[in-house]
């Protein structure tokens, strides 16, 4: 699922939780913005030779203690909670 307008929180969260299939209670989150060596960010591949910042969201299920990230329309699993970085 891709979000336009990434600062509205609450369809990450909708999808999160559907994603994770957990509860709103036991869903933690976090966001922070992270440096990519290039335009195309999370996608990878061939972008701008230019350093760029992307905001990444973190979501945790303390219940089923898994995690995922989003970040510009891209969903991981979260492998190294609660390190707080992308994983490429």
């Amino acid at each position: 699922m891709k979000v336009q307008g990434e600062t509205n929180i609450e369809p990450l969260i909708e999808q999160a939780l559907e994603n994770l299939s957990c509860k709103l209670d036991a869903l933690e989150w976090w966001s922070w913005p992270e440096v990519f060596g290039s335009t195309a960010g999370p996608r990878g591949g061939i972008g701008g030779q230019t350093v760029t910042t992307f905001q990444v969201f973190g979501f945790w299920d303390d219940a089923s203690d898994t995690g995922i990230l989003y970040c510009s329309g891209f969903w991981r699993p979260w492998r190294n909670f609660p390190q707080l970085r992308w994983q490429r």
